[in-house]
């Protein structure tokens, strides 16, 4: 649910029709950009939409859990990472856990969650009191092999991106650091 109450049944109401109308919904014959190769590929599909809603939703709130973040942090100055632990949550996710480091560490740069698609992490927000109150001690650094990278290849224009480990491409930055509407812009002109 959003925060105007808006459901993902409302949101496919709304968006699948227009993605039919545009051509965009279903199995379509397309070309490959790279190859120029014909293939058989998936558009919208209620599984997309599903995984869309989804991550725009976690998105959202990450980046207004970031604004209080950057206000409290004067008196909240310390940042927890918290995954959930069951057996779907990524190795790397697990290994950050508990990981409590000051909210301005450049961990939190390309760490801060989401980090990838159905992430379900998030961060607590932390003061001197709540860390001895709730146990938790200051990391001395960010958790071992936090700066590891990957080469990632983008199949639609052939770049390879060097992308941290355990976070899914596109997912490297802190939501909350990021300008939507020039985020936005930056699409548009990229489209035209």
């Amino acid at each position: 649910m959003t925060a105007e109450g808006k459901t993902y049944d409302w949101f496919q109401g709304e968006l699948e029709p227009i993605l039919r109308r545009k051509g965009w919904w279903g199995r379509e014959r397309m070309i490959d950009p790279l190859t120029g190769e014909s293939q058989i590929v998936q558009l919208g599909s209620p599984h997309r939409l599903r995984i869309i809603f989804d991550t725009n939703l976690r998105m959202a709130y990450a980046h207004g859990r970031w604004e209080k973040i950057e206000r409290l942090a004067g008196r909240l100055s310390y940042l927890r990472y918290v995954a959930v632990q069951d057996r779907r949550t990524r190795p790397e996710h697990m290994a950050w856990h508990g990981t409590v480091l000051r909210w301005d560490d450049p961990f939190w740069h390309s760490h801060y969650p989401p980090n990838g698609w159905k992430c379900r992490c998030i961060v607590q927000q932390l003061g001197e009191d709540d860390l001895e109150r709730y146990g938790h001690a200051v990391s001395d650094r960010p958790p071992d092999g936090w700066d590891r990278t990957r080469d990632w290849l983008d199949r639609r224009n052939g770049q390879i991106h060097r992308i941290p480990v355990g976070i899914d491409p596109g997912f490297a930055h802190n939501v909350g650091l990021v300008d939507p509407a020039a985020q936005a812009q930056r699409l548009l002109d990229q489209r035209t």
